[in-house]
């Protein structure tokens, strides 16, 4: 509904008009417009308008008159001729109008009545407030039902059409605001990828100071990695013509690694934890500098204290609240996901956290014995949420003697602190036994007395001053192929999902894992979803091709069929155009017309 009339309107400085309306008889109004003197609007520091005290504001040229049933003293500010409750949502209705300007206020005024729609009873009230004032003339006073020359429309989405390198797993969301027609909420659809999408929620949201929806909808299987993919979000306006709006467009998903893993053998996800707890039979050693300990207190909101001197279980919440949370909180790049799920701590984890400890910082955490009697192939596959840091060092060992001794995972430390050998490997004793000046050195074991009261035990003389310090394995050039160079100070690029073979521990009945973190101020290493698997290894090797021949215009191509093969075909080899051959997955022969001039073939494994 619309309001329209010949407006012949003169401004004085003392003066105003106003127009409202009401759908309860009178009972409450509702703004239309409130002209007054445009110097006497009040804004504040932004330049918004301040309606309460626009309207409040005492001014001594003001009308003042007297209740004709109290007689009481009505006036002295604009707010007193009105009806509706003055609040600052008044502001966008408050209009500015130039003082003794005989031209500028003679208007045709046309009104958007949005409460009025549909109401079976609408009453008008138009107020005159001056001291000699001028005047307010109205003729032609109409009522309309006009279509809105403005429909709603998207103004904000993620995945944007035409974005590049989206989450594989998005949770979609389109912001629609509110033109001079309103979005019916119920008429909101959305396609992907061709087919409808059931499970959209549309929600009032506020784009500022304007009304309008939040549709979101969240893809729950993973799309694959460079994969484009298309929408189409439609819906109408809620007047009667029931104009209907459309956002289209397609994304394209970023590249990504993900994980299918089988049923674990054994898992901890930590989230069963109380804070600051490990799971039964797990334990800790850390080490510190006697020197540089002045904080024997534990206080899980004091990222100095003994609680957090090595390996502890903390919450992401805790976690968000500590030092360098920005830094902290970057996911990996690419994105990782196992199963389906993104990886980043969650709920409970492990951490190793020297990010504010201005001190040397050693700590290793032993899991339990875990019986791996009937099991083969193992594997141990863990998110690892690390920064490296020039001076620090993360390693993971295993054992299969109750930790009598230890076999190497894998070693991460400084690419630049990694010495070249032969051949381009990595000389594994000199990288574990050079001096590093800036590598820990501690000379006490931390310990908790009968009273759980911390203290420390001098060492025999102190440990550290290289990394193969703080590893369990014997050190010879057996660890090279381990050793994992990583990016001083990246906070996306040792953020993984680390999957290792651990062949030794095939059928061993007790099998035990060793995180070891060291540094000086070094950043942090937090752990999460631990688990131990049964992983049969998948053939590394592509079988050849066994012939080409050819008969009546039909070449047949044979090999030794094997799941995951396929054949591929292209043209020529300067810049070749592989494509697959259909129905060749698994089969080990397919028939093709020879009708080129030449034709390549090769097999291919998934």
């Amino acid at each position: 509904m619309h309001l329209g009339f010949y407006s012949h309107y003169a401004q004085n400085q003392d003066s105003s008009g106003s127009l409202e309306y009401s759908i309860d008889e009178g009972e409450t109004w509702l703004p239309v417009l409130y002209m007054i003197d445009r110097d006497d609007i009040v804004r504040d520091g932004d330049g918004n308008v301040d309606a309460i005290t626009t309207l409040e504001n005492e001014h001594g040229d003001i009308a003042i008159g007297y209740h004709p049933d109290t007689f009481e003293e009505v006036g002295g500010y604009y707010g007193a001729y009105i009806g509706a409750e003055i609040t600052e949502e008044l502001a966008p209705y408050i209009s500015g109008r130039i003082d003794d300007n005989q031209t500028e206020s003679k208007r045709y005024e046309l009104f958007r009545l949005p409460e009025a729609d549909g109401q079976k009873t609408v009453r008008f009230r138009l107020a005159k407030s001056g001291t000699y004032s001028w005047y307010w003339g109205i003729d032609n006073f109409g009522i309309y039902s006009i279509a809105p020359s403005s429909m709603p429309e998207v103004v904000e989405a993620s995945p944007a059409a035409g974005s590049q390198g989206a989450n594989p797993m998005p949770l979609m969301t389109f912001v629609i605001k509110d033109g001079e027609a309103k979005l019916d909420p119920d008429s909101v659809k959305l396609e992907f990828n061709g087919a409808a999408a059931d499970a959209i929620t549309v929600s009032e949201t506020k784009i500022g100071a304007e009304e309008g929806h939040q549709v979101t909808y969240q893809v729950t299987e993973l799309l694959a990695p460079l994969s484009q993919n298309s929408f189409k979000l439609t819906y109408t306006e809620d007047s009667g013509d029931k104009r209907e709006g459309v956002y289209e467009g397609s994304f394209t998903v970023g590249d990504f690694t993900s994980h299918s893993l089988p049923e674990p053998i054994a898992f901890e996800s930590f989230d069963d934890l109380d804070e600051f707890n490990l799971p039964d039979g797990w334990a800790v050693k850390s080490y510190v500098s006697e020197a540089e300990v002045t904080n024997w207190d534990e206080n899980p909101d004091d990222w100095t204290s003994m609680t957090y001197a090595g390996w502890t279980s903390v919450s992401l919440d805790r976690w968000k609240s500590s030092p360098y949370w920005l830094e902290k909180s970057e996911a990996p790049s690419p994105p990782v996901f196992v199963d389906g799920k993104a990886q980043f701590p969650d709920g409970n984890f492990l951490i190793a956290d020297s990010s504010l400890r201005n001190a040397n910082f050693v700590s290793v955490l032993e899991t339990k014995d875990f019986d791996l009697a009937q099991h083969s192939n193992v594997h141990l596959g863990f998110y690892s949420h690390y920064c490296q840091n020039q001076d620090n060092s993360a390693n993971v060992e295993y054992s299969i003697d109750g930790g009598e001794t230890w076999l190497p995972v894998i070693y991460m430390l400084e690419q630049a602190d990694i010495v070249a050998g032969d051949g381009g490997t990595a000389d594994a004793v000199a990288t574990f036994e050079n001096a590093q000046g800036d590598v820990a050195l501690v000379d006490s074991l931390l310990y908790q007395d009968e009273d759980d009261y911390w203290d420390i035990e001098l060492l025999d003389e102190p440990i550290g001053g290289s990394y193969g310090v703080f590893i369990g394995a014997a050190i010879d050039e057996s660890l090279a192929p381990y050793i994992s160079g990583r990016v001083n100070d990246s906070q996306t690029e040792s953020k993984r999902y680390e999957l290792h073979r651990l062949p030794q521990a095939d059928n061993q009945a007790k099998v035990r894992i060793r995180f070891a973190m060291n540094g000086t101020w070094s950043w942090y290493w937090a752990v999460d979803n631990f688990g131990l698997y049964s992983i049969e290894e998948e053939p590394n090797t592509i079988p050849a091709i066994d012939s080409i021949a050819w008969k009546g215009g039909i070449a047949t191509i044979s090999w030794q069929g094997a799941a995951g093969v396929r054949l591929q075909k292209a043209s020529n080899l300067a810049n070749p155009n592989w494509s697959d051959i259909a129905n060749t997955q698994g089969e080990s022969s397919a028939n093709e017309v020879a009708d080129q001039a030449e034709a390549y073939y090769r097999l291919i494994r998934d």
